[in-house]
C-alpha cells in the first residue's frame, strides 16, 4: 500500500475511503486453485452497486487466472463485493487502484 499524502484516499477494513469527487478506479482479481470453478466481483459505490462494471473468470486446474474492471466514478465509499467461488479450492486475490481526478 501506498499511503495518500493528500488525505484523499483511506481505507478500512474492508472499504476504500474517498473525499467526494471525481476517481478512476480499477481493480483486478487472480485466482489459484486445483479445481475448476467461477469467481469475481461487484463494485460498491457509495453503498450503490455497479453491475456494469462487475467481474467474472473460471479458474481451471492449476491454471491460474485473472480479470478486472476500471471505471470512473464519483465516491466517498468503494467496495469490492467478492462473489463466492463456487468451490472452496479457489484462492482469490485483488489488487485495487484509487486516483483522483482533478481538484
Amino acid at each position: 500500500l501506498i499511503a495518500d499524502g493528500t488525505g484523499n484516499i483511506g481505507n478500512t477494513a474492508n472499504s476504500v475511503t474517498l473525499t467526494p469527487g471525481r476517481y478512476l478506479i480499477s481493480y483486478h482479481l487472480r485466482a489459484d486453485g486445483t479445481t475448476t470453478g467461477e469467481y469475481g466481483a461487484t463494485p460498491t459505490l457509495n453503498g450503490t452497486t455497479l453491475p456494469l462494471y462487475a467481474s467474472e473468470g473460471q479458474a481451471s486446474v492449476n491454471t491460474p487466472d485473472s480479470t478486472g474492471a476500471s471505471f470512473i466514478g464519483i465516491a466517498s465509499t468503494l467496495q469490492l463485493l467478492a462473489i463466492t467461488p463456487t468451490t472452496n479450492q479457489i484462492s482469490m486475490s485483488n489488487t485495487v487502484s484509487v486516483v483522483r481526478l482533478g481538484s
